[in-house]
């Protein structure tokens, strides 16, 4: 006769169990995922986007020239440090860019010609239009249209949760990210 091997055989209980613990690491695994989802839709949900746009309507019927600087995103900008620079040559002010672009036209002293300029610390809140500068004068207005390309500001800042970015828009249509 052969020697028979017994025959293990699980029970409904032992099933269960094994069902039982399987779940509990499946509903870990959700647990922990859906944290993450949380933690991503909350720093996004205080995203800083920055946008820099040249129009030639300052008010709805008034023409002129304007650089304005807009955060599109859903949280405040904090402004790290902003670069600004006409014809690759770096000024320390936009009144600085704007003198220079400005030095060959003429009477140009007597336009209605208003800046702004950026500085460290400064928090530009979402759904907020920061000028940088703005002339209803059109002989300025012209001039500034047609040389609006020449005319570039690198803007670095964070967030509220301190990522970085750095908006350059010779470079980029949208703020790049820093490590």
């Amino acid at each position: 006769m052969s020697a028979s091997t017994p025959k293990r055989r699980f029970s409904l209980d032992t099933y269960l169990s094994l069902l039982a613990l399987v779940s509990s690491f499946c509903a870990i695994g959700i647990t922990f995922y859906q944290a993450y989802l949380q933690r991503v839709q909350q720093y996004a949900s205080v995203t800083p986007i920055l946008n820099i746009y040249h129009t030639n309507h300052i008010d709805d019927n008034i023409s002129g020239s304007a650089m304005s600087l807009v955060n599109v995103g859903l949280g405040p900008a904090f402004i790290d440090s902003v670069q600004y620079y006409y014809q690759h040559k770096r000024y320390a002010t936009m009144s600085g860019v704007l003198k220079a672009s400005l030095s060959p036209l003429p009477g140009v002293e007597s336009a209605n010609l208003s800046t702004s300029d950026l500085w460290i610390g400064k928090v530009i809140p979402a759904n907020e239009k920061q000028n940088l500068y703005q002339t209803s004068h059109r002989g300025v207005a012209r001039h500034l249209d047609q040389h609006y390309d020449l005319i570039r500001c690198v803007v670095y800042y964070h967030s509220i949760y301190g990522e970085s970015w750095v908006f350059d828009p010779s470079m980029h249509k949208q703020a790049r990210k820093l490590k």
